[in-house]
């Protein structure tokens, strides 16, 4: 999924956010990369979490019928029978309300069901008492932003970050939030930190692309774009080399670039006549590198 494309709009370009969920996404978040765990649920139990008043980490016993209900729960999520997996969550909690996994899964499914406010005050009331859990805030922070609140989520992926500063998932996530709030050094900065966990990521490396040309850095995003096009070519990518070519005022590069784009489908309005634009003001070049 993508989460940031760059458009032509005649020499500028246009930040468009794009979101949604996929299967293997517990919200609108990720980014190509999954949600907390990699995975829609986290089916191995939370440990090493701090109790609320404890100075000491701890591993809570859980029971075996509850931890059972959260492995059927975890189950019918991968089915998406999201339905069914919300009412085996809860009775996993109901068996064991420290469960915290299946507070995590619960919460989950309820933003899967659209039930964004349910999952918020769950996971207030298990923060409460696991105040140091990084997976919590992470869920927590992706319940805020499905319900449109970006300054919470930011918050709670903030908060993850604190505990744990490379919880997977959740750079991306907060990258995201910048990105939309158009902190583009911030969102650069997360970028930077989720490609250190996911360095062959097609998307990240594409939008982090598009956040070092929202930075003024094109020789930079046209040396990330090259690295997202040996991973996963798209028109989009195409497009953010051709802004990056004409800040270096490389005509001849932006013609390739943009005319790439246009090959793999691109019909956005403007893009034709851009490149017929760009072709009667560049000058010969016959040593001009082509984009990859």
């Amino acid at each position: 999924m993508k989460i940031i494309s760059f458009a032509i709009s005649f020499g500028l370009f246009c930040f468009i956010p794009e979101h949604g969920y996929t299967q293997n996404e517990v919200s609108p978040l990720p980014i190509q990369s999954p949600a907390p765990n990699k995975q829609i649920v986290s089916k191995t139990p939370h440990s090493q979490v701090m109790a609320k008043g404890s100075s000491k980490k701890v591993s809570p016993i859980i029971n075996k019928a509850s931890l059972e209900m959260n492995e059927e729960g975890s189950k019918a999520m991968q089915a998406k029978d999201f339905a069914k997996a919300e009412e085996l969550f809860k009775k996993a909690l109901d068996i064991d309300p420290k469960n915290i996994t299946a507070s995590f899964n619960l919460a989950g499914a309820y933003l899967m069901n659209k039930k964004n406010q349910e999952a918020i005050q769950l996971l207030n009331h298990y923060i409460l008492e696991y105040p140091n859990d990084p997976g919590l805030y992470s869920r927590l922070g992706e319940a805020y932003f499905a319900s449109k609140d970006l300054p919470n989520a930011e918050k709670n992926f903030k908060k993850a970050l604190e505990i744990y500063p490379q919880y997977p998932g959740t750079p991306v996530k907060l990258a995201t939030i910048y990105s939309l709030q158009q902190k583009f050094n911030e969102a650069e900065a997360m970028f930077l930190i989720a490609i250190e966990q996911e360095p062959r990521n097609g998307d990240l490396l594409a939008n982090l692309a598009g956040i070092f040309l929202a930075n003024g850095k094109a020789q930079e995003a046209i040396n990330t774009a090259k690295r997202a096009l040996q991973v996963k070519p798209s028109s989009e990518i195409y497009l953010t080399m051709g802004l990056a070519y004409e800040r270096l005022k490389d005509r001849n590069n932006a013609i390739i670039s943009f005319q790439r784009a246009f090959d793999l489908g691109d019909t956005r309005s403007g893009l034709k006549e851009k490149i017929e634009a760009l072709k009667a003001k560049a000058a010969p070049h016959p040593t001009a590198s082509p984009a990859p």
